[in-house]
């Protein structure tokens, strides 16, 4: 089985395959996305949205202006597809969410203002598909579009809700704290909805704003993270967090998780197994811990300056990570043995996703959130860097999806990594090695002119004839030669344009920005002005590249 992925430039879309262009469109796509099953892929264009099998031949094309973000349904039956809403005459808001048959027949269309949470969630039959409306969820027949909900439930205080997976889906819905009642998740069977139904399993709790909410693959067990706006005990800026687990098996089992190591929690993820997870939690460094499914600790992975977690699909490798303001590093770990296989240093990494066989680890770093040394890396699971791909505004990169099935089982022992691509050999072994000499930074007005060593001194001027003049004394020495160097600065100063100023004071920032980058990879705490400082990187590092052209 082979695999590919896609990435989408500022100039096209491309399709790899074994590493190579399958497919390449030369146009500003805006968005792309693959179906679950990976036959499909849709992409949006300025003027229409096309639905193309997985090597870029066109099925379908809809007729769709300026298409934001669209979504394949769990079982690629249909796609959904958001533009931004305009009001009407009426002053009502268009309908921007619309839903297509593959054929490119419309099915379905609302208005969802916001681009946050836009889609309908559809079950993984794609029998139903469910939307929320205030603090109410309506349930939608797909096999019947035109009739409207046919089901529905009303939870007063809802703020957000999560449809599980599985055959026999089940909604959580989220009730935040109000005049001091305390917060509340509540599970519901969407067989048989509606406003009479009771809850099959509820958790009630204090000190959550809003909540992050993750199902096991199975659907029936759902951990969720609970978010203050604040820490009244003003330990942490971003808030306290408490991460629980609620069952719709079991009687309603419910728990929450003890973690060990006081701090936020950054990451948390369900194993393919769908029988345990790990969280990755406290300050830095942080702390890794696999939970079974019940949420009792049974291994320690030790603390790291680490802030990202993923299994890979057959559940038998583990990534722990630190990327965003963190170093890069990656970890991977074996979960049959619990033994470190590698290091990887992964820096500037915005991006990073498994493989479909588990083998692979594919990083990039993509616009906006880094402009410089934007590309494509793959790694094999060893650490063995296979394949570079270096792309200018690199926006977006995913691979295919594939059935695991479709792949051969992991051995005892762990697989050699395959030989790396020439563009790897090119990569390490550039063949200009020798440095460029760049010499020494002179500001435009001064460009053109010869270059001083900088160990002569100049003669002072003498008018002939004239007696030498007498040394002064020692103290007048030092005060003239602290007033010379005082002058000699200043003339410096005065010779600089505004221009040149801008760019000196923007790269002393940046010098400070690489100090707190230090501290904090050292497990400091820092102020949020000081995390204020580390977002700006990206902006002063561009303001000084548009100075200096």
């Amino acid at each position: 089985m082979q695999l590919e992925y896609g990435l989408r430039s500022l100039k096209d879309l491309k399709l790899i395959k074994n590493f190579t262009n399958l497919f390449d469109l030369p146009a500003e796509v805006k968005i792309f996305k693959y179906s679950n099953c990976g036959q499909y892929l849709a992409y949006a264009l300025s003027d229409s949205v096309i639905i193309a099998n997985s090597a870029g031949s066109t099925l379908s094309q809809l007729n769709i202006k300026q298409c934001q973000d669209l979504q394949f349904s769990c079982k690629s039956t249909y796609l959904q597809t958001w533009t931004r809403s305009v009001r009407l005459d009426n002053q009502d808001f268009s309908e921007n969410v619309e839903i297509w048959s593959l054929d490119g027949t419309k099915q379905f269309s609302t208005t969802v203002k916001q681009i946050e949470n836009w889609t309908l969630n559809f079950t993984s039959d794609d029998k139903y598909a469910v939307k929320q409306q205030s603090n109410e969820i309506l349930v939608y027949d797909t096999a019947n579009w035109s009739k409207g909900f046919t089901n529905k439930l009303k939870v007063d205080g809802m703020i957000t809700y999560s449809l599980s997976p599985g055959q026999n889906p089940h909604l959580a819905t989220f009730i935040a704290e109000k005049k001091g009642a305390p917060a509340s998740l509540r599970l519901y069977s969407l067989v048989g909805l509606s406003n009479s139904s009771k809850p099959v399993s509820q958790k009630t709790f204090f000190k959550a704003d809003r909540v992050m909410m993750k199902w096991n693959d199975i659907g029936t067990t759902l951990l969720f993270q609970t978010q203050t706006d604040f820490d009244k005990t003003n330990k942490n800026y971003y808030g306290e967090s408490n991460l629980y687990l609620l069952s719709t098996i079991g009687g309603g089992y419910d728990a929450r998780i003890t973690l060990d190591k006081p701090g936020p929690i950054h990451d948390f993820n369900w194993s393919p197994n769908s029988k345990e997870f790990i969280v990755i939690y406290g300050y830095m460094p942080a702390k890794a811990t696999l939970f079974d499914q019940r949420g009792n600790p049974t291994f320690d992975f030790g603390t790291n300056p680490r802030n990202f977690t993923l299994f890979n699909p057959q559940a038998r490798f583990i990534l722990i990570a630190g990327f965003g303001n963190l170093a890069g590093q990656v970890d991977i770990w074996d979960r049959k043995s619990l033994k470190k296989v590698c290091q990887i240093d992964c820096s500037n990494t915005s991006h990073c996703e498994w493989s479909p066989d588990g083998r692979f680890i594919l990083t990039a770093t993509c616009s906006p959130r880094l402009r410089v040394d934007n590309g494509v890396k793959v790694w094999h699971l060893t650490g063995k860097l296979i394949d570079i791909k270096p792309i200018e505004e690199l926006y977006q990169v995913h691979w295919r999806p594939q059935d695991v099935s479709n792949f051969p089982d992991f051995k005892s022992e762990i697989e050699p990594p395959p030989t790396p691509n020439q563009s790897v050999i090119q990569y390490q072994n550039p063949s200009d090695s020798k440095p460029k000499v760049t010499g020494a930074y002179k500001p435009p007005h001064a460009r053109g002119t010869p270059s001083s060593s900088g160990t002569s001194t100049p003669k002072s001027k003498q008018i002939p004839g004239a007696p030498s003049p007498k040394p002064p004394p020692q103290r007048k020495q030092k005060d003239n030669a602290s007033q010379a160097s005082q002058a000699s600065a200043s003339a410096q100063n005065d010779q600089l344009t505004p221009v040149d100023k801008k760019v000196r004071n923007l790269t002393k920032k940046l010098k400070a920005i690489e100090e707190l980058k230090d501290k904090q990879n050292k497990g400091e705490k820092l102020e949020k002005t000081q995390l204020a400082k580390l977002d700006s990187e990206e902006e002063i590092t561009k303001e000084i590249a548009q100075l200096k052209m």
